[in-house]
Formats: C-alpha cells, structure tokens, sequence
C-alpha cells in the first residue's frame, strides 16, 4: 500500500493546509483551494502526474453520472438505467484496470485485448466506492443540485485517498458548508497525539510483528505448528498495527482541516463473534458494503423472489456481501475463497444466534452476559480470523502452513 503519510514532507503542508481552510473567509474559497491542496499533496504518489490525470478524468465522469441521476431522480424508469449503467461503467474501469484475474474469468479474451494504463492507478478502488456513494446521494433526491466544486474535492480528499477510511459524501458536503471554528489548542493536542500513535503503529509497531512472524521469515522445511500459529497472530497484528495506524492519521489529519472522517477500528480483538469483529474491524467497509451490497440484493430477492423465506434471503445476502468483500481485497481465486470463508463463518453464527434465541431464549441471553462464555467467544472469534488469514497466501504457503497447524492440532 502506498502510504503518503510516511512522507515526512507531506506534514509540512499538512499544517499549511489546515490553517489555509480553517482562514478561507467563503465556503466557494475553501472549495477551490482543499480541491488544489487535494492534487498538490496526491503528487507524493508514485507515478503522480498519470494518477492526478486519471483521477481528474474518472471523477468528471463520475460527477456526470450523478448530475444525470439527479436529473432524472423522480423518472423511475430513466433513473434505473441511468444508475444502473453508471454502476457498470465503474465495475467495468475497476475491474479492468484494478482486477485483470477477476476481469479475464468474467469477460475471457475481451479482458486479454483492453489496453493497460502502463501504471498503478493507487486509491481507485476507494475512489470508486466514494464515487457510488456520490452517485446514490444526488440520485436520492435529497440535494438541491449537483455542486461540481464539493464533488471533486470529495472524490479527491487526499487523507482518505489512498487506503480510506470510506467517508460518505453527505457528512463532508455539511462538513464543507460550515463555517470553520479556530483550531483550538486542545484540539491541537488530540490530533498531534493521535497521529503521532498512528505513525509509531506504522513504522514501529507493524515492523516488529512483520519481523516477528514466522509466516514471513522462517523456514518453510523447519517450521514447527505452533510456529506456524503464533506466526499467524504476529501477521494478524501486523495489518491491524499497520492499517489502523494508517487510519490514525488521516481521521486527525481531517480533522485539523475541518472534516469528520468515520472512525474504522473499534479493538477488533475484543469482539465476540464474527459479526462484532467486522463492526469492529475496517467498519467504514462494513457500512458500505451493508448499504450498498447486502440491503440492495436482499432487498432484490424479497421483491423478485417473494416465495423465498426471509432468512435464507438474509443467509444469501450475507454470502454475496462477504464474497464481494473477499474479492475486492486482492486480485486472485484464493481472496474470493476467503470471502468465502468469512461469508459461512457469518452465516454459521447467524443460525447458531436465531437458534438459541428461539430455542432458550432466557439461557441464552444469560449465557451471553456471562464473563468467561464472552471471553471463550472472543478466543474462538480471534483464532477464526487470525487462521482465516492462510486463504490470502499464495497455494504453496497456504497449504505448507494448514500442514503445520495440523500437526499442531
């Protein structure tokens, strides 16, 4: 993952920034200038002068599409296919320059003839979910009209650019309308504190769980079960250390220039079942994904398929939902199949819940307040998830490290 916020420059202008739009005297001014302070601090990127390009296309078209969604927000027919082609346009860009795998299972050799970009389009895939985000917002009705401005200084906000968290579009145009108050000492104070955390996670903390785990320096021939696991948890601890330093960061960062950015861990290791964790884990993904993935094809099967029962429609949902969320991790067969994986432990915990509360409701509601049943779940909740984590390695490693568990087992 490109991190900008490792670029030592990049705080310099930070400060500058944040005092520029915190100064600005009118909403259209402070547009402008977070919309250049936006392409300014994006060319720390590699290969920044293709990304701001792409970037600057993509959201044009973007913003295009939701000025046709607004248009024809209360023509039914119009709106469907106006949304419905925007949203596979950007499949199809994501898919095609994100996804090359994904892309040739779907469309075969059509996928094998489309021409590169010749570069890493960074931030595309969270470009595009804030750029759906956009799309649905104007098409909802609840805006006046489309504001070219705040739209492409949404779509290019650079703390979240890269990596999220995924802030919606509605909660920064408000958080762009109002006045800003003058930054305050203590607020100052919180920032700094917080993003000096999110750094030392960064560039301490995930480099010693990085060095620590066997997963990534041992041995392959000499490696022993337990090595195997206790590798395992260093890597969990790695992403965690690594991604939620990264989040860290960017909320203080957006916070010093006046925007509330959605917080994105809540101590994951604490929750209790695999339902608590994704709530807990990479939170602004679950919310989009529930509003966007799992709401919309429930919604579908409840008014397509009205024979089906409620809860095996919620059961497919979830599946789909986690399978999406699987594949937009990484670009191979083995990130679908973790998707999968996490899709049938929510699913396994969905009718293990609706069971008990049906079944012995009473005992099961005591049972689930008592301390050590809590602390079992989250053991359980810990080890699924930390174990989960073979399905994003390659096959050879994969299958080398469940060898290793076995045994240990």
């Amino acid at each position: 993952m490109q991190n900008v916020f490792l670029v030592s420059d990049v705080y310099l202008y930070v400060i500058g920034v944040a005092i520029i739009l915190r100064l600005a005297p009118t909403q259209k001014l402070r547009t402008v200038l977070l919309i250049l302070s936006n392409l300014f601090i994006l060319t720390f990127l590699a290969s920044y002068r293709e990304i701001i390009i792409a970037t600057l296309a993509y959201a044009v078209l973007c913003i295009a599409f939701a000025e046709g969604l607004y248009r024809f927000r209360d023509k039914g027919f119009a709106k469907a296919v106006t949304l419905g082609c925007s949203i596979a346009v950007l499949a199809v860009v994501v898919l095609g320059l994100k996804y090359p795998v994904y892309s040739r299972i779907i469309f075969g050799g059509l996928a094998a003839k489309a021409p590169g970009l010749g570069f890493e389009w960074i931030g595309l895939s969270f470009l595009t979910f804030r750029a759906i985000d956009l799309i649905v917002y104007y098409g909802s009705g609840r805006a006046k009209a489309v504001r070219f401005d705040s739209a492409l200084a949404y779509l290019t906000f650079f703390p979240t650019f890269v990596a999220g968290p995924i802030n919606r579009f509605e909660q920064f145009d408000e958080n762009l309308d109002q006045p800003s108050p003058r930054l305050s000492l203590t607020e100052i104070r919180d920032c700094t504190l917080r993003a000096s955390i999110g750094i030392i996670k960064m560039t301490l903390l995930a480099r010693i769980a990085w060095q620590g785990s066997t997963i990534n320096t041992f041995d392959l021939g000499s490696s022993s079960g337990l090595s195997a696991l206790f590798g395992l948890y260093l890597y969990y601890f790695y992403i965690y250390l690594d991604f939620s330093g990264y989040c860290d960061v960017a909320i203080s960062v957006g916070r010093l220039m006046g925007f509330r950015i959605p917080e994105n861990f809540n101590f994951p290791f604490l929750a209790v079942n695999i339902q608590e964790f994704w709530n807990r884990w990479h939170s602004s993904l679950t919310a989009w994904c529930r509003d966007y993935i799992f709401f919309v094809t429930l919604r579908l099967q409840l008014l397509k398929l009205k024979a089906i029962p409620r809860t095996i429609a919620l059961a497919i949902s979830m599946f789909i939902t986690f399978c999406f969320m699987g594949a937009w991790h990484g670009d191979a067969v083995n990130w679908l199949l973790y998707g999968v994986y996490h899709g049938i432990g929510m699913i396994t915990w969905y009718t293990y819940q609706k069971v008990m509360e049906g079944a012995m409701p009473r005992f099961y509601d005591k049972l689930s307040g008592n301390v050590f049943y809590s602390a079992a779940s989250a053991f359980v909740t810990f080890n699924f998830v930390a174990i989960g984590l073979v399905l994003t390695f390659d096959l050879p490693k994969a299958t080398y490290i469940l060898h290793r568990l076995a045994e240990f087992v």
